[in-house]
This record gives C-alpha cells, sequence and structure tokens, in this order.
C-alpha cells in the first residue's frame, strides 16, 4: 500500500513545475518549517505558502483525474 501511495504522489508531483515541486518536498516530504523553507527558496513566508496551497490543489486535480479520468467527476 505504501509504495502505491508513494507511486501515486510522485505521479502527481511530477508534472508540477519545479518551483512548486520544491515547496511540496521542503515542507511535506522533509518536514521544513514554512520559515526554513522560505529562507532557503529566499521567498517569503507568504510566497511559500501560495506556492505550497497551489501546488496542493494541482495535486489533487491530478490525483482526481487518474482517478476517475480527466473532466469527469466522481459518483458520490
Amino acid at each position: 500500500v505504501r509504495s502505491q501511495a508513494a507511486r501515486l504522489l510522485q505521479t502527481a508531483l511530477a508534472p508540477l513545475p519545479e518551483p512548486y515541486r520544491l515547496v511540496v518536498r521542503m515542507r511535506d516530504f522533509e518536514q521544513g518549517r514554512i520559515s526554513e523553507v522560505a529562507d532557503a527558496l529566499r521567498l517569503t513566508v507568504s510566497a511559500v505558502k501560495t506556492r505550497h496551497h497551489r501546488a496542493r490543489l494541482k495535486m489533487a486535480t491530478i490525483l482526481s483525474d487518474l482517478k476517475t479520468g480527466p473532466g469527469r467527476y466522481m459518483a458520490e
């Protein structure tokens, strides 16, 4: 199950623009604090929060498309 989840995360992460990938990796995989990520990337805390949020939204869309197909919606 873990390897399948890891593959899905990598699949969702791969198409993201590099600035978004970096923030997600540093925040979520390396568990960096927002201020640490901001310092490392020479960004403001606000920019890191924005990139992280946008990246997660894009990843959610990618994962949803993998599950249901592009433009389709899951039955509830």
